[in-house]
């Protein structure tokens, strides 16, 4: 019975409704690949903050084992060992995805591939879970879902309610950042160098770059068009912007040697702070959300110098291995002109130890 044509299309569609539930689409009912939805970021904190969600999960894959539907279990615990291992937001799940969701897996080939993945997370995927007809890492940089919104400038989102202007006022030195934070002077002023405060204080980052989407603070707003004509207008603003960037680039560990050129170099104390950008790997999604606010800034030219400057440390060097997944997935694919991409994800390949 559980074979019937009819059946199997209506499991699928339950499994798609808990992914969606989940913050996650089905991009191929054939290879079981996922990628994030819209609303992810609301949606995998129910995940998080929620254990019977994680109990869920594991219901869910047994079920599709015992479904003949094992061939999903895989692309499925690909995807979330990827965004637990690079993500702040998924960070508390990791003890079920390797105690309860990678062990659901029957065969003994993908079970020890997932659990190198997971050690690995910046290394290939699981050949099974790879798209043949499409190379990995093509399909990586366009199928994101956020990032395919942002290249593409929010197509058909109304992002444009004259009555928001907390972002405008925030970098016009009106508004403090909000919760327990400050005007942005004063944060440039007080806040540069106190890396122990701009390591655990989560609230300040959608303030300094704000893009068109959601956050994790929801005392900060999402950027409006209209505020990002007056924004990327106005000198003042574009300087404490600039600003703001130098200040995070001292926390990673660079330093930027000009504004022209966008050039970076390594800070003095950069492996002080390598250490901290390897082991926090939030840090990994505030890099995104940095890159995506330069664009809408129209600072676009920083990206390029920054990319090839972390392809230099990360798969050149060595350095950063935490970051490589990051780079390759979510910060090379913020570039928005297509031959800037295609050249940045060559430099990768050759600069590759």
């Amino acid at each position: 019975m559980i074979k019937a044509p009819d059946i199997m299309r209506r499991i699928l569609i339950s499994y798609r409704i808990m992914l969606g539930y989940f913050g996650v689409l089905l991009v191929d009912e054939n290879s079981g690949r996922l990628e994030r939805s819209n609303v992810y970021v609301e949606r995998y904190e129910t995940i998080r903050s929620k254990k019977n969600n994680r109990m869920r999960i594991t219901r869910m894959l047994k079920f599709l084992g015992e479904v003949d539907l094992e061939r999903l279990k895989l692309p499925f615990l690909v995807f979330f060992a990827r965004e637990i291992c690079m993500s702040e937001l998924l960070a508390d799940c990791r003890v079920f995805l390797e105690r309860s969701w990678i062990p659901t897996l029957r065969r003994d080939e993908d079970l020890a591939s997932c659990q190198r993945f997971l050690r690995d997370p910046s290394g290939p995927e699981p050949a099974s879970v790879l798209t043949p007809s499409v190379p990995p890492r093509v399909e990586v940089v366009y199928l994101s879902s956020d990032l395919s919104r942002y290249r593409n400038h929010y197509p058909g989102e109304d992002i444009n309610d004259q009555r928001l202007d907390h972002n405008v006022k925030f970098y016009m030195n009106l508004l403090p950042s909000r919760p327990h934070g400050e005007l942005i002077d004063v944060i440039h002023e007080r806040w540069w160098s106190d890396y122990d405060l701009l390591e655990t204080h989560h609230g300040y980052i959608q303030w300094l770059f704000p893009i068109h989407e959601d956050g994790l603070n929801d005392e900060a707003q999402v950027l409006q068009r209209h505020e990002k004509e007056t924004m990327s207008t106005s000198p003042d603003i574009i300087k404490r912007l600039v600003k703001s960037y130098r200040m995070m680039l001292e926390f990673y560990g660079v330093t930027l040697s000009s504004e022209e050129t966008g050039e970076l170099c390594r800070a003095q104390h950069f492996q002080e702070r390598y250490a901290n950008l390897n082991s926090k790997t939030h840090n990994n999604l505030r890099i995104t959300r940095i890159l995506k606010c330069l664009g809408e800034m129209g600072l676009e030219r920083l990206k390029m110098p920054f990319l090839t400057f972390f392809v230099r440390e990360i798969a050149g060097n060595g350095l950063l291995p935490a970051c490589r997944a990051s780079l390759e997935r979510f910060w090379i694919p913020t570039l928005r002109h297509d031959e800037q991409l295609a050249a940045c994800m060559r430099f990768l390949r050759a600069s590759a130890r």
